[in-house]
């Protein structure tokens, strides 16, 4: 996907990630030849934005793995975890929890659409969901959403 945390329309622009370089530094098993499927975006961008951009590189990234895997794994912030999730289910409005450190597990069924078995579960951690967080327009909201 794209390498990037979403701020909405709260900053003119975007941290960028770390080198390719640098991240070989801190993790040397990583993958250097990893190219992302979209760019980082640059300024602001609005919950609609990430929405397509998400929509785009999940696109690409079936694409991708329907070629070469069985199982992927993805990790991310909770924009990005609600933006995927909604992609594959091809609902820009679907309820998906991502609070700290949650899972939610999507698998494909024969008739090739999308199904969510674990929306943002917590049963793994000892204090439960915390940090529930959810779209609130075009400025991220961080009050909890349980």
């Amino acid at each position: 996907m794209s390498h990037s945390e979403w701020y909405g329309t709260t900053r003119s622009f975007y941290p960028l990630p770390a080198s390719m370089d640098r991240l070989k530094e801190l993790y040397p098993e990583i993958d250097t030849s990893y190219v992302p499927v979209l760019a980082a975006p640059t300024g602001m961008e609005t919950m609609r934005q990430v929405h397509e951009r998400v929509q785009a590189a999940m696109d690409k990234l079936v694409e991708q793995c329907d070629a070469k895997y069985e199982q992927v794994v993805l990790f991310g912030h909770a924009a990005s975890v609600i933006c995927a999730v909604r992609a594959l289910l091809e609902d820009w409005s679907f309820y998906v929890n991502a609070g700290t450190c949650s899972i939610s597990k999507l698998e494909r069924e024969e008739n090739g659409k999308w199904k969510l078995v674990l929306n943002g579960s917590t049963d793994h951690l000892s204090q439960g969901n915390l940090r529930s967080w959810m779209f609130e327009g075009d400025v991220p909201s961080y009050e909890v959403h349980q």
